[in-house]
Parts: structure tokens; sequence; C-alpha cells
């Protein structure tokens, strides 16, 4: 009868260790699963973002061209970009737009870069109260020096970029 008593207590003891160990091992796990958890919803998040601004950009590079040599279509493309992002992402995600002559062999503008087009450019800003994109001055690239309707080697392509963020 001691010795029933002597081995139920050792064994009692033993599983108190043992429990021990499972409640280590148990936080160990949870917080790797919790922290892949929440790196898989934010990669998700994150290509929604990528994908609203890729949308928009297409819906930019449609509206821009279908206006050629008419005064006004860098405005269209920049609102047909705002209305195409209003209510897909975050409002503070969106940054700038811009609408520029394309080197039709690299897709880049003919004159500068993307982050500083020197000429036949235009440059909008967001305004993310407004949720509307506002002209840049100094930029400008006249729908009168547009070659809209030539052969391929002497028509003007047109570009849209626009830059964002994911926080």
């Amino acid at each position: 009868m001691i010795r029933q008593r002597v081995s139920h207590i050792r064994q009692r003891f033993e599983g108190d260790r043992n429990r021990g160990a499972v409640l280590i091992e148990s936080a160990i796990v949870i917080t790797l699963i919790l922290t892949m958890f929440f790196g898989v919803l934010e990669f998700g998040m994150l290509l929604r973002s990528r994908h609203a601004l890729a949308e928009a950009t297409r819906t930019g590079s449609r509206a821009a061209p279908s206006l050629p040599r008419q005064a006004g279509y860098q405005t269209a493309a920049a609102e047909a970009v705002g209305a195409s992002l209003r209510g897909s992402i975050p409002s503070t995600s969106v940054v700038s737009l811009v609408v520029y002559k394309a080197d039709p062999n690299t897709g880049f503008p003919i004159s500068g870069t993307l982050s500083n087009c020197t000429g036949s450019c235009y440059r909008f800003d967001w305004d993310a109260a407004a949720e509307q994109f506002n002209v840049v001055p100094g930029y400008t690239w006249a729908a009168s020096d547009q070659d809209a309707c030539g052969d391929v080697g002497n028509t003007d392509y047109v570009g849209v970029a626009l830059t964002g963020t994911h926080d």
C-alpha cells in the first residue's frame, strides 16, 4: 500500500513537470502560427493595394489616348484614375500620377524619368481629403503637340504612371 502511494505521488509530480513543458511549447507554437497568419493577411492586403493601383493605372492608360489632340486629355486620365481608386484602397495610400509622352521601345518618358520628367508630361499630386488629383505646375504636354495619327515610327505614345504606398 505504501509503495502504491509512493508511485502515485511520483507519477503526479512527473505529470506536473510535463504539464509545464507543454505550456511552454504551446506558447511557442501559437506565437509562430499567429505570426504566420498575420503575415499572410498583411501580404494579401499588400497584393490588394497593388492590384488596385495597377487597375487604376490601366484605367488612366485607356482614358488618355481616347482623347488624342484634345485639350483636357490629361485631366480626363487623372479623373478616371481617381474614380478607379475611390473606395478600393485607403486614400492616404495614393501619392502621385504622371501622364507622359512615352518612348515606344521602353515605355519610359521621352525626357527625364518618372520621378522627374523634364518635358512632354503632366504631374499630379493626390489630395487625400478630396480624393482627387491636382496638377503640379510647371509640367506640360500640349494636346496640339501630339502626333496621334501617324505611321508607327511617327506616332506619339502616352504613358501613365501611378505611385502609391502600403503601410
